[in-house]
């Protein structure tokens, strides 16, 4: 069981996800050399969610035809 977070995620599971894919991509976290499921996971046990099939999430975002960064586009001024 997850230790209650002192934040709590309120975006999407999918959203989560994302953020943690794009920080692999931009090289935030071990200049991108690091696996794909540690980082997603590490941003899931953060606010203590569990993400549950994290190459599901992975494979909807990259099918994405209309918007593959929905969620970073929302966070644009």
């Amino acid at each position: 069981m997850l230790k209650e977070p002192e934040m709590n995620w309120t975006a999407s599971n999918t959203d989560l996800a994302e953020l943690g894919l794009s920080l692999i991509a931009f090289g935030a976290i071990n200049n991108g050399n690091m696996d794909m499921i540690k980082i997603v996971e590490g941003c899931g046990k953060i606010f203590g969610i569990d993400l549950g099939n994290i190459y599901n999430i992975y494979a909807q975002i990259k099918n994405r035809k209309k918007d593959p960064t929905k969620f970073l586009d929302k966070l644009k001024p």
